[in-house]
């Protein structure tokens, strides 16, 4: 049997607007075109979208979210409601930054310089991911052609804090032409 959906119900969003989230979603209704039958609802666009908000949220530190969604159906027509357990937000604590194999002090403090840079003062998990691939930008650009850097968050879900670790293995300086 075919559903349709007459519309969506946003409930418990009250860090990200329901604006925000509806952008993030490939499911539609069709609010104004009256005239026009609204879009067969696919549970499994859903899920996905249900997934992408669900990111959006750990993204922007908040990683005890739960979203949720429940049918109400009448007749062939089905509402959505889609439900936002928020939890706290999480704090990023710091950054430390360990390297696997030493090198000069002053390429190390400008290198961290660079990454550090990329952080605002409200990060989100994109900026962590930017903050290790300008590492590694700047250690390929200063001649460790074969480095490597690696990022994870570690997170206190007691402290509600998170703690960026970079780890660095800048491989061999090469200098070509000299």
């Amino acid at each position: 049997e075919q559903y349709f959906i007459s519309d969506v119900q946003f409930r418990g969003f009250r860090q990200f607007s329901a604006g925000t989230v509806r952008k993030l979603m490939t499911v539609k209704i069709r609010r104004f075109l009256f005239w026009k039958n609204s879009p067969e609802l696919d549970e499994q666009k859903l899920r996905i979208d249900i997934n992408r908000i669900r990111d959006y949220y750990k993204n922007n530190f908040f990683f005890d979210a739960s979203i949720n969604y429940y049918f109400a159906f009448m007749g062939n027509d089905c509402e959505i409601t889609i439900e936002a357990l928020e939890g706290e937000k999480y704090s990023l604590a710091g950054t430390t930054f360990t390297f696997a194999s030493p090198i000069p002090q002053k390429k190390s403090s400008a290198l961290i310089s660079q990454a550090i840079k990329k952080m605002p003062s409200k990060p989100t998990l994109d900026h962590v991911y930017e903050m290790t691939a300008a590492a590694l930008e700047y250690l390929k650009n200063s001649g460790y052609g074969s480095s490597e850097v690696k990022g994870r968050l570690v997170i206190d879900r007691g402290k509600h804090e998170a703690e960026a670790e970079v780890e660095i293995s800048p491989g061999i300086h090469q200098v070509f032409g000299q």
